[in-house]
């Protein structure tokens, strides 16, 4: 199935879509260094925090994603945020990591598109690569790229039924009566063109509530990870395109075509 193919949804469920390169650490980046970086894009993101570091996740064959190793460091690491006025775009960085964030924000602002997303993030990240040259950082070598989902789907807990084709609650002659909310986790090689695993698909699924109202929806969480096809930024763009084909498709499989009908599935 080519990109032009791929499932096409006029209304979907998405409010956070999350593009990530990891790379060789860069250990003479300091929090001073971020400032820095800061003084270049504060008219796009006017709004900085810092958070804790996210740690590194890399998928290998025959085991779920390996927790980061540990390390032993002489002073604590921090992920800057930096934030534009709305709330809609993101850009996070750290010692061994960027990542692009689009939020829906609290508006009503479409989803703007997969290459729309990537466009803006490859905008950012010249901006980066040639910050860590002028500041003798050391150099880019990817390790992991990443492309999370985020589909808050507005159905009653008890609904998943009618939600996702992974489950089959109990029918008319069960004991027990439909249950009152279920989470799930599942995982899927990703495999190149000679069927050799690069990656993982997860998927996520679990009850929440809408912070506004406490309504009830359902989080759908998923995530795309793996190797860069080659060590530079190219590789880890072209994996996120895979890792996003990846996701589009398996969301149609994984959503019924009720919830496809609701969402305006035109492809």
């Amino acid at each position: 199935m080519s990109r032009a193919t791929l499932p096409k949804f006029g209304n979907p469920p998405v409010v956070e879509v999350a593009l990530s390169i990891s790379f060789e650490p860069l250990e003479r980046f300091r929090s001073a260094h971020a400032g820095r970086l800061w003084d270049r894009i504060r008219d796009q993101f006017p709004a900085t925090e810092d958070q804790p570091e996210l740690p590194a996740a890399i998928e290998e064959a025959g085991a779920p994603a390996l927790p980061p190793r540990l390390e032993l460091m002489d002073r604590p690491r921090i992920r800057t945020w930096f934030q534009n006025s709305d709330g809609t775009q993101l850009l996070q960085i750290q010692h061994n990591r960027i990542a692009y964030n689009w939020k829906r924000g609290t508006g009503s602002q479409p989803y703007p598109s997969y290459e729309a997303v990537e466009g803006r993030f490859r905008e950012l990240l010249p901006v980066w690569m040639d910050f860590v040259g002028r500041e003798n950082l050391g150099k880019i070598v990817t390790t992991q790229a990443e492309v999370t989902y985020v589909n808050h789907i507005r159905e009653p807990h008890s609904s998943i039924g009618r939600v996702v084709t992974l489950w089959q609650g109990p029918d008319g002659r069960a004991f027990l009566p439909p249950a009152e909310d279920v989470r799930f986790a599942s995982r899927y090689a990703i495999t190149d063109d000679a069927k050799q695993m690069i990656g993982r698909l997860s998927a996520e699924l679990q009850p929440a509530y809408l912070t506004s109202d406490r309504s009830e929806l359902l989080n759908l969480n998923l995530i795309a990870r793996g190797k860069p096809r080659s060590p530079d930024v190219d590789g880890a763009i072209a994996f996120l395109r895979l890792g996003h084909e990846w996701i589009v498709r398996g969301f149609a499989e994984i959503t019924t075509p009720e919830m496809h009908a609701k969402w305006n599935r035109t492809q």
